[in-house]
């Protein structure tokens, strides 16, 4: 996987939000979904984003001056999703997926903005 200027450009230019696809899928899908936390098995979530996060992992070479603390970064890639979909099903998933994922991205933008003001 390259990682410069120019794929960077291309990739923010028209890759959708991540939770865009990963949301609609668990919204068509929330039948199992609730299922899953009805039954207090949230870790298989857990362990098979970590899987996905393993191999992701395995796949690239992360291109930042801190790579030892990868492994934090992807923890931190998978706790939040898991976190996103225990509280919609709390919610009983009543907000729809694209509308949910607009407003994360909205969130993760003013904190960005905010870190940047110090």
């Amino acid at each position: 996987m390259r990682h410069d200027s120019t794929f960077c450009a291309k990739r923010h230019r028209k890759a959708p939000f991540f939770p865009k696809p990963f949301l609609r899928y668990w919204y068509d899908n929330s039948a199992i979904l609730r299922l899953i936390f009805q039954a207090d098995r949230a870790y298989i979530l857990s362990e098979s984003l970590a899987k996905m996060m393993n191999q992701l992992q395995a796949s690239i070479k992360l291109v930042h001056p801190a790579t030892k603390y990868s492994n934090y970064f992807f923890a931190l890639r998978s706790a939040i999703p898991l976190a996103v979909l225990a509280e919609w099903v709390r919610n009983d998933i009543n907000i729809a997926s694209d509308y949910l994922s607009d407003v994360l991205f909205n969130q993760l933008q003013e904190v960005i903005k905010f870190n940047q003001m110090e």
